[in-house]
């Protein structure tokens, strides 16, 4: 039996659809069409391993991950604008048995904190402190970390992935897996004997610093760029290591200015230690690098 007619205030159905993505929708007494706007939302959230999947073997394309979040966060904010006008449009509406509170706030905290925690567990953000990963990533640029990414297989040579060392977080590129042997000699990386491709590309403006830009291409095919100051640098003449069973060897792209597994007190990382892979840039100050995956 339907209740007594009540307004429906715009403001709050679209912060409940916002919240829950389609609950302004049944706030407003369309179920069916907060339904649908829910069920996308779900069917992006599915998608989204099968992106993170793709962004692994294709390199400095836009990102399906990002792609994907941008796409979840534009159904959002049209459910939140739908639900809006919908209230502006319905004015009065006679209640039906689910517009309670004891039925909204239950969906709210299911559907809206467990999505929270869901997400938690698999994305993270961070931002970037430092110049070590130079050109790659820039101080005060924020990605997104995908912590599920080595579930099911190995960091590769070439990924850029976060480790947690001492309490600390850091971002380095993956160079070496075990069993490989890698050195520096005169500035040039040296992995199993052979000596890295490496082609100049110009010029990077580091802080208030010029360095030069290489694009460096692994035996995979994999390449991305690096910045040098010189080859006669600190960590550009190292002995040979043999990478651990285990573990991964390191390397910042600013290769004359980052701690990594060059320096003993550093070394080779743990598997173990790795907490996740970078994503993708979603804020920097260079607006035409949001959004791509990275090389």
């Amino acid at each position: 039996m339907n209740e007594i007619a009540k307004r429906r205030r715009p403001w709050l159905a679209a912060l409940l659809s916002f919240l829950v993505i389609g609950l302004g929708q049944l706030y407003c007494g369309r179920p069916a069409r907060g339904a649908l706007f829910f069920g996308l939302s779900v069917l992006i959230a599915l998608a989204i391993p099968v992106a993170a999947r793709i962004d692994l073997q294709v390199h400095g394309q836009p990102s399906w991950i990002a792609v994907l979040f941008a796409t979840s966060f534009a159904i959002q904010l049209s459910a939140a604008v739908d639900a809006w006008r919908l209230a502006r449009r319905i004015g009065t509406l006679q209640l039906h048995w689910y517009n309670k509170w004891y039925v909204y706030l239950p969906l709210l905290i299911l559907i809206g904190v467990g999505g929270t925690v869901w997400s938690l567990q698999l994305y993270k953000s961070f931002s970037v402190p430092s110049v070590a990963m130079a050109p790659t990533f820039l101080p005060g640029d924020r990605f997104i970390l995908l912590k599920t990414a080595y579930d099911n297989w190995a960091p590769q040579p070439g990924d850029i992935i976060i480790v947690s060392k001492g309490g600390t977080f850091y971002v380095k590129r993956v160079i070496g897996v075990a069993g490989d042997q890698i050195q520096m000699k005169e500035g040039r990386l040296i992995i199993n004997g052979v000596q890295v491709e490496r082609e100049e590309e110009g010029q990077f403006t580091v802080g208030e610093n010029r360095r030069k830009l290489y694009r460096e291409t692994l035996s995979t095919g994999r390449s991305y760029e690096i910045v040098e100051q010189s080859d006669t640098e600190f960590l550009d003449n190292t002995p040979e290591i043999v990478v651990p069973p285990g573990m991964v060897f390191l390397m910042g792209d600013n290769r004359d200015n980052s701690k990594d597994s060059r320096v003993p007190s550093f070394g080779p990382t743990s598997v173990e230690q790795v907490v996740g892979r970078a994503a993708f840039v979603y804020w920097s100050k260079d607006l035409s690098r949001i959004g791509a995956n990275l090389e």
